[in-house]
C-alpha cells in the first residue's frame, strides 16, 4: 500500500504541475480587450527595462537555486532530490547533450522539469516546473493563468479516481511576495491528499512551484522554504 501511495504521489504532482502549466484551449476571453493600447504619437519613451535571460535552475546538496525565476530553497536532510541525470530523463533529453545544445533546447521546450524533491517520509514531495508561454498567453496575469487552469487539473485529477473535497484560487506569500496558488484537498479511498500549486510569472515564462502531501497539510510549510535570491 505504501508503495502504490508514493508512485501515485510523484505522478500527481507531476501531473498537476503540468495541467496548470498547459495553456487552455482558448484563452482569449481570459484577456482584456483593452490590454493592448496604442501610445499617443508625442510621447518620451520610457528606458527598455533588460529582461533576464532564461537558465534552468541547479541543485546543489540540498540547496535548489534559479536566478531566473529568483527564487531558492534548502530543505532538510530528510528531503532528496532529483539527480541532473533523472531531470534529464524526465524532460526527455539525452544525457550526452550538454552545453549550448542542451541550454537551446531546453530553452526552446514548451515545458521543462527544473526541480524534484521527495522527502524521506515517502509521502511529501515538491516540483518546478517551468512553462514557456506563447501567443496571446504571455499577456496573461497569473490569476487569470490561474484561473484557467483549474478546471482542468481538477478533472483531471478526478479522473484518476480522486473524490475533490475542495480547490480554490487564492494568493499567499511565497519567496517574499505575493503569488496566485491552487489549493486543492482530495480523497483516495478514505486517505487524504493536499496539494498547493503558486504560479510565478517571470519574463515570458510561468514557474509554477507544487508541494503535495499525503499527511496532515504541510505544503504551505513546505512552500514556506523558499526565498528570494
Amino acid at each position: 500500500m505504501t508503495k502504490k501511495i508514493v508512485v501515485c504521489l510523484v505522478c500527481l504532482s507531476v501531473l498537476l504541475s503540468f495541467f496548470g502549466c498547459t495553456q487552455p484551449e482558448d484563452i482569449r476571453g481570459q484577456v482584456s480587450g483593452n490590454t493592448v493600447t496604442t501610445a499617443p504619437e508625442e510621447t518620451t519613451a520610457e528606458p527598455t527595462v533588460p529582461q533576464p535571460e532564461f537558465s534552468i535552475g541547479s541543485s546543489a546538496g540540498n540547496t535548489y537555486k534559479n536566478e531566473f525565476i529568483g527564487i531558492r530553497c534548502t530543505l532538510d536532510e530528510t528531503w532528496v532530490f532529483k539527480t541532473d541525470e533523472e531531470m534529464q530523463a524526465i524532460n526527455q533529453t539525452s544525457a550526452e547533450m550538454v552545453g549550448d545544445e542542451y541550454k537551446d533546447m531546453i530553452a526552446n521546450a514548451a515545458v521543462v522539469q527544473d526541480m524534484m524533491a521527495t522527502n524521506s517520509n515517502q509521502l511529501d514531495t515538491v516540483n518546478v516546473v517551468l512553462e514557456k508561454l506563447n501567443g496571446v498567453a504571455v499577456l496573461l496575469s497569473e490569476e487569470q493563468y490561474m484561473n484557467a487552469a483549474k478546471d482542468p487539473a481538477v478533472n483531471a485529477l478526478s479522473s484518476m479516481g480522486l473524490k475533490i473535497v475542495s480547490a480554490e484560487v487564492i494568493t499567499l506569500q511565497f519567496a517574499g511576495q505575493e503569488h496566485v496558488a491552487l489549493t486543492i484537498e482530495a480523497d483516495v479511498g478514505g486517505i487524504p491528499m493536499y496539494e498547493c500549486m503558486v504560479v510565478v510569472k517571470c519574463s515570458g515564462y510561468m514557474a509554477c512551484v507544487t508541494a503535495c502531501t499525503w499527511q496532515e497539510n504541510t505544503c504551505l510549510d513546505i512552500l514556506s522554504q523558499f526565498e528570494p535570491c
